[in-house]
């Protein structure tokens, strides 16, 4: 009976996992198979787990395939198809890009955001940004990051990143150039 327990687990954290997003389900199956190959002892039973965690894989791409259809009807939400840039005639516009809530910096994660965000401080001493917290607008489904920028302790502007899509869209505000 405990290893049936086991087996029933081990489907419910893949699953459980795959709706946090691929990298998290592929966390939790390397996770489980480091787990199985260091703590099951019997080829019959780590057979047993594998063919578990393979069939949870299988079973957790219907549920990632489904999310990623939820993020791209909310990213069209905003007017943008997803990985299209904000445009001018001329191209990317760069004028307000990261300037507005209506119009922030796209990343595809927190630490991706902060690595930016260092890049533009990194060959500027003078330059240095501060979290002001999170602001929502109403075209995103989830909040945007607010970031005030000071040289030589004057405010220069605040910047809104928005760190939950597909991509990185890393295009320095002329402001801060």
């Amino acid at each position: 009976m405990g290893i049936l327990l086991y087996q029933i687990g081990i489907f419910i954290a893949i699953q459980v996992a795959a709706f946090f997003g691929k990298s998290s389900r592929n966390i939790a199956i390397i996770l489980i198979s480091i787990f199985t190959l260091l703590q099951v002892y019997t080829s019959g039973l780590m057979i047993l787990q594998f063919i578990t965690i393979f069939v949870s894989y299988i079973i957790s791409k219907n549920i990632i395939g489904n999310n990623d259809n939820t993020t791209e009807n909310s990213n069209t939400k905003f007017g943008r198809e997803m990985g299209e840039l904000p445009k001018t005639n001329n191209g990317v516009s760069t004028q307000s890009y990261g300037l507005s809530s209506s119009n922030p910096i796209l990343m595809s994660s927190i630490p991706s955001a902060y690595r930016f965000l260092d890049s533009i401080t990194e060959n500027n001493s003078e330059l240095s940004y501060e979290r002001r917290g999170s602001t929502k607008d109403d075209n995103f489904s989830h909040p945007l990051d607010m970031y005030e920028f000071s040289k030589n302790g004057q405010v220069v502007t605040m910047i809104y990143i928005y760190p939950y899509y597909n991509s990185n869209v890393e295009i320095i505000p002329n402001i801060l150039k």
